[in-house]
């Protein structure tokens, strides 16, 4: 005790970085097909689809994962699109809906 120093730090948490969305990105060459035919869909149904994914965490789990999983087969079988490998129903149906979102580059 006598002529110690006690000196205190303060940890500050490290940023948690996360992972590129690269891998679950639909394919750069999938995305002027996958646009057409988000196109063949009614205006209700985009909305829709932008609901979904807006108010989602406002759903309970099962709640969520039933819907993401009826609206990723509906947009599977009315589109004839399947997501990419290890994409979730949520993921796909999350990507779609970005991609309306977006306004296409124009070359």
């Amino acid at each position: 005790m006598a002529g110690t120093l006690v000196v205190h730090t303060e940890r500050k948490a490290k940023p948690i970085h996360a992972l590129p969305e690269a891998p679950g990105q639909p394919n750069m060459l999938r995305q002027p097909l996958i646009r057409q035919r988000l196109a063949q869909l009614e205006r209700d149904q985009k909305q829709t689809l932008l609901d979904l994914s807006l108010r989602r965490n406002q759903l309970s789990v099962p709640d969520r994962t039933r819907l993401f999983r009826a609206a990723a087969e509906f947009l599977q079988e009315r589109l004839d699109l399947a997501p990419e490998q290890y994409v979730s129903d949520e993921k796909f149906v999350l990507q779609l809906a970005a991609m309306l979102g977006e306004r296409p580059a124009i070359s």
